[in-house]
């Protein structure tokens, strides 16, 4: 499926159950990129619709995800896995190989470069140009305490009510304002702090190919900035070492479609 991929990418899956026709997705990509000896495999977060690690019940519940991302680890391929803002402690679900990146984006992403030397900067996004009240309302939730107090919850209770307020917010999503300029300014700057050639991201669901900017405010046709579509379309990104593509599919078994290779317009 992936015929000289070096990098695979997947976010905001928003998987509810790994037994889904979202999960058998993914469960394929992965099975893919070890076939293939995909060198680097991201997850840019929200991967999960909801997820506590250091639970019984989650680990049980997506122990096949974990155990295909372990085999993939195993087989060679680096997997990151970048924790979204519906995904809480996943360093503690103990995944064998896997790099979980729980820190603040803001402060950290992860990068990889490939073997032409491009650094590709990864994060989840939820951080670039984001109100106070969703940054306090972020730091609360992931404190120390509010996870301890979650996780003397049962966890099928806990599961049920954060799947069905994720449902809510979802519906929501047509209605939300996007100020797409200011996103796109604060995440260029983000990629610019850390002098990266390539930057990916999730969150916002909307499928951005857009050029970074130089220090002149000039574009490159080279150096992109690229944010990751929805699971609602199941999709992929992929770079073949020169070029970046979209890969997409419909349902499980089903062949994968890819985009010509992007080039950002200046």
């Amino acid at each position: 499926m992936f015929t000289n991929a070096e990098f695979v990418a997947v976010s905001d899956i928003h998987l509810e159950h790994p037994g889904d026709d979202r999960g058998r997705v993914l469960l394929e990509v992965i099975d893919a990129c070890i076939s293939s000896n995909v060198q680097c495999f991201a997850l840019l977060g929200d991967i999960f619709d909801f997820c506590l690690g250091g639970t019984g019940y989650f680990s049980k519940k997506f122990a096949a995800v974990g155990e295909r991302l372990e085999a993939l680890a195993a087989s060679g391929t680096r997997v990151v896995f970048i924790e979204g803002n519906h995904e809480f402690a996943l360093a503690k679900m103990g995944w064998r190989g896997v790099e979980v990146v729980s820190e603040s984006e803001r402060e950290r992403g992860m990068t990889w470069r490939s073997a032409s030397g491009k650094k590709i900067l990864m994060t989840h996004g939820d951080l670039f140009y984001a109100p106070d009240t969703y940054l306090a309302f972020r730091k609360l939730i992931k404190s120390r305490p509010s996870l301890f107090a979650v996780s003397m919850i049962p966890g099928l209770l806990m599961d049920a009510y954060a799947l069905r307020h994720a449902r809510a917010s979802r519906s929501r999503d047509p209605y939300r304002i996007i100020n797409e300029s200011a996103i796109l300014e604060d995440a260029r700057k983000f990629a610019g702090e850390k002098e990266a050639d390539h930057l990916l991201f999730g969150h916002f669901h909307i499928p951005w190919a857009e050029p970074l900017r130089d220090k002149n405010g000039e574009g490159s046709s080279d150096n992109l900035l690229l944010c990751m579509n929805s699971w609602d379309k199941p999709n992929v990104l992929i770079f073949d070492g020169k070029n970046f593509h979209r890969g997409f599919t419909t349902a499980p078994g089903k062949p994968m479609a890819f985009s010509p290779a992007f080039k950002a317009q200046t």
